[in-house]
């Protein structure tokens, strides 16, 4: 995977967003030439920080330009929160249409509000050493802190849900005590009149009663519609049995007496099955990712820099090739936390690149560069969920085989010296990447039945990516002075400001970006002629 920021995680809607974050560019790499003249050593600090509300969303190659995006925070800002987002709910609202005789039954826990903002703050340590006057080696160490700002609210009431805490959550004696009544009395029905449809009836609606109540998440609230149905389906058979003699039977159904607000979401989402953290603000610890091991390798040039005798040649020109391994040492994402920026992609990449400077004349100077990558098939842990279910449930964890897809970059970056060793410079970036694909691992047969996962190819959906970017800002150096001795240290400075132009994927992050970086090179020992032009 390449190195930048990547949105929404082990959730759905962020797992795959790593790769764009750490595939984008290499902090201060990419506005020197990546040759080091023999026996030169250069060590380079480059942090950016980037941060977006929304995403690209779907699109055809080429669109996006212009585009409001998707907001971070859309699923969750909605009228009627229930299923499309919190996918636990929907085994609960198949046991009550079934109960119910309503097909079409939907749980709504209320009226939700959200507003979600993403940041990563990455600090690139890098160190290269000209082996030869052609082959340069290196090698870069990131460090990433993604950091999740979130507020979230909810509001239930009569006017927006039908249902609130399930009583299994508030009062489970009260559900035992009713459950186990309710049982008993339709078993002595039933060895009194074991071919009566009414015992059958009652049968039936007690088990798919238990069956609802064990979800454990919601059920309907006392005077919604459902409650109401659910009382007067007992009421009918309760008759029915007493008039067959059953004794001591209960005469409430236990329901929901609240309405959900913000704590009792909380909890919601902090009990099992769905078992993950709040919808709260989240820094992860600053942690190491990616580590990448580069090589860069000089083919030709032409002109050269100019010696006491000589005149500066008009045209100066260098280009070569490189590629670089990208370890998977960085830490995974938690399957537990929705809504957070995974610190690494922790599988392993390959990348190869080619990459050309011109010079013309004094002061103007192009840098260009073209990357493909391919990243290897790795093991994640993630829920199963598809692009709206935003906050899937734990029993959809799976161990997968996830293969991102492959990414390639056009990266060109003009500047013009405006005093000397201090450059104005530009950049244009286009970047995209394909689909990513996951499979399940192998699993004994019997955990896969009783697991029951949703199809993992959900999590591939909409996952391809591309972004257009444009940067300005400016750079100053002193190596060339340096190896003139016309300076005392051989030093690189930039700072890049970059806007997106247009995108493509709901995984792409829309948002601004600043870089900067700073590197010192120096030789180990005093260049020969032939060696000091870089």
């Amino acid at each position: 995977m390449p190195p930048t920021p990547r949105l929404a995680t082990r959730s759905p809607l962020l797992g795959p967003l790593l790769l764009l974050i750490l595939a984008g560019p290499q902090g201060g790499w990419g506005q020197e030439p990546p040759w080091l003249p023999k026996g030169w050593v250069r060590l380079g600090f480059s942090p950016s920080f980037w941060a977006w509300d929304r995403t690209y969303g779907e699109g055809r190659p080429g669109e996006g330009a212009g585009s409001k995006g998707t907001l971070l925070a859309a699923p969750l800002n909605t009228p009627s929160l229930g299923s499309p987002v919190l996918p636990v709910l929907g085994e609960l609202e198949a046991e009550l249409a079934q109960l119910l005789g309503q097909p079409g039954y939907r749980a709504i826990l209320g009226e939700s509000r959200a507003a979600v903002e993403q940041s990563v703050l990455s600090f690139h340590w890098r160190g290269e050493v000209g082996v030869t006057s052609r082959l340069t080696l290196g090698v870069m160490v990131p460090f990433v802190r993604p950091r999740t700002e979130l507020v979230f609210t909810l509001r239930g009431d009569s006017a927006t849900a039908n249902v609130g805490p399930s009583p299994w959550l508030t009062d489970p004696g009260e559900i035992l005590a009713f459950l186990s009544a309710a049982q008993t009395a339709v078993s002595l029905a039933g060895q009194a009149h074991p071919e009566s449809p009414a015992v059958a009836a009652a049968r039936r609606y007690v088990e798919g009663l238990s069956r609802a109540y064990l979800q454990g998440t919601a059920f309907p609230v006392v005077g919604s519609a459902a409650g109401r149905t659910l009382q007067e389906l007992w009421d009918r058979l309760r008759g029915e049995l007493a008039g067959m003699g059953v004794p001591d039977l209960p005469q409430r159904v236990p329901l929901s007496d609240r309405y959900f607000d913000d704590d009792s979401f909380a909890r919601l989402l902090a009990t099992a099955p769905v078992s993950a953290a709040p919808l709260d603000d989240w820094t992860t610890p600053w942690s190491l990712g990616d580590v990448e091991v580069t090589a860069a390798l000089r083919l030709f040039r032409g002109g050269s820099r100019p010696d006491s005798a000589n005149p500066t040649p008009r045209v100066r020109y260098q280009f070569g090739m490189g590629g670089l391994v990208r370890l998977p040492t960085g830490k995974q994402d938690d399957p537990d936390r929705f809504l957070d920026v995974p610190p690494a992609d922790g599988q392993l990449d390959l990348e190869a690149h080619v990459v050309g400077t011109v010079e013309l004349g004094a002061r103007w100077y192009l840098w260009g560069q073209f990357r493909y990558g391919v990243q290897r098939r790795g093991e994640v842990l993630r829920r199963i969920a598809g692009p709206e279910e935003l906050l899937p449930h734990r029993p959809r964890l799976a161990p997968l085989y996830r293969t991102p897809g492959s990414y390639r970059e056009l990266v060109l970056l003009p500047r013009f010296q405006v005093a000397p060793g201090l450059h104005l410079a530009a950049r244009f970036r286009h970047w995209a990447q394909g689909e990513d694909r996951h499979e399940l691992r192998p699993l004994d047969p019997q955990t896969l039945e009783r697991a029951n996962y949703p199809p993992a190819s959900l999590l591939d959906v909409g996952t391809g990516q591309e972004l257009r970017e444009l940067g300005l800002g400016a750079t100053f150096s002193t190596v060339e002075a340096f190896t003139g001795g016309k300076a005392r240290f051989p030093l690189f400075l930039r700072a890049l400001f970059v806007r997106p132009l247009g995108g493509r994927g709901r995984l792409t992050p829309q948002g601004d970006r600043f870089e900067a970086a700073v590197s010192l090179s120096w030789p180990l020992r005093a260049p020969h002629a032939k060696d000091a032009d870089s």
